[in-house]
Parts: structure tokens; sequence; C-alpha cells
């Protein structure tokens, strides 16, 4: 008689167990939604935080004058490798500054890569310039450390201060007109600045 009338009360309506084990369900597949659509979306910013850490890195290697291969170096570099990596690189070997070329890397005058620093999101590419624009090439000198964009000015003969390049990330295969794409700038005086979108350096 007992079970028939706890049958009967039951017929009316959901027990607690009922909604929890709902509510448990529901909440585990938000979840998983919401980390797989983190996951799915485009992350530009950890991209272009990993090149300019890279950037400082070779800055901070020519103000604590690091040595390279047991050799004091005329300075650190950095410069695009390729769509998904750009590399760490020394200058040659010396004390002098002023010995170190065009001041961008160049394999015959003994600059040498240290590493190659690749972007971890394979969605994500470099975007290469267009000639005669130069992909980016950023070199330190010591102790300041003074900064060169693409070598000296052949006219100068020094690394203008108002010189500025840049590197332009953006969705692989996808160009800057119909995707989102970020542009870091790098100026002569050693600033560095993101911007959202495909620019010229201001």
């Amino acid at each position: 008689m007992r079970l028939k009338l706890a049958s009967k009360n039951n017929q009316g309506g959901f027990a607690l167990i009922d909604i929890l084990v709902a509510i448990t369900i529901i909440a585990a597949m938000s979840g998983l939604l919401l980390s797989n659509f983190s996951k799915t979306r485009l992350n530009l910013n950890e991209s272009a935080g990993i090149l300019v850490a890279a950037i400082r890195a070779a800055e901070v290697k020519t103000t604590s004058s690091t040595t390279y291969e047991d050799a004091h170096r005329c300075g650190f570099g950095l410069r695009v490798y390729d769509t998904k990596s750009v590399a760490l690189y020394a200058g040659p070997t010396t004390n002098n500054p002023s010995d170190c070329g065009d001041k961008k890397f160049d394999a015959d005058l003994g600059y040498k890569i240290i590493e190659n620093i690749k972007l971890i999101d394979l969605r994500v590419e470099i975007k290469r310039e267009v000639p005669p624009a130069e992909d980016l090439d950023v070199f330190f000198t010591p102790p300041e450390p003074k900064t060169c964009i693409n070598g000296i000015d052949e006219l100068l003969g020094t690394c203008p201060a108002n010189r500025s390049g840049r590197l332009v990330i953006g969705k692989i295969d996808e160009d800057c007109t119909s995707s989102l794409c970020k542009t870091i700038c790098v100026y002569g005086t050693g600033r560095i600045e993101t911007y959202d979108d495909s620019i010229s350096c201001p």
C-alpha cells in the first residue's frame, strides 16, 4: 500500500536528484563548448607577444654584454626567418660596434643565428613584405643600446633614429583585407608598439 502511495506522489513532478543531474549535465556541456570556442578563436595577441618578447630578448642580450660561442659580439638582433618564425642572431665577434658591417644579418660577415623562435598558433603567419620593402631586421649595438632597423642608411652611414620597421601577423593564407591582422612597429628609438590591423608604422 505504501509503495503505491509513494509512486502516486512521484508522478506529479521531478525529484530533486533529477534536477541536480540535469544541471550537472548542462554545466558540463557549457564548459566544453566554451573551452572549445576559445581554442578555435584566433588569438593574435599571443603571437604578437611572442614576437615582441623575442625583440626584447635581443635587446637584453646586447645591454647585458652576453657572449656567444665564448666571444663578445658587437650586438644582437632579430630578423624574419620565414612565415612561421623569426631568428634571434648574434653579430660578429668584436668589442667595437662599428665593426658590425651593415648592422643587419649577413652570414658572410660572421653573423650567426642563435635560435629560431616559432609562432605557437599554427593558424597564424608572418605576412612577408612585398619588394622593394624589406622584411624586418632589428639589430641592437651596445652599450645604450642603439637600435638599427634594416641596416645602416647608406647615405648617412648610421642607423637613423627616425626609421621604423614592422612585422604584420594574421590568419594563414588570408590577406589582411579579409581577416584580422596585427602590426608590430619597431622604431629606431627602441620603442615597440602593437596595432590592430595591417598599417604603416606612424
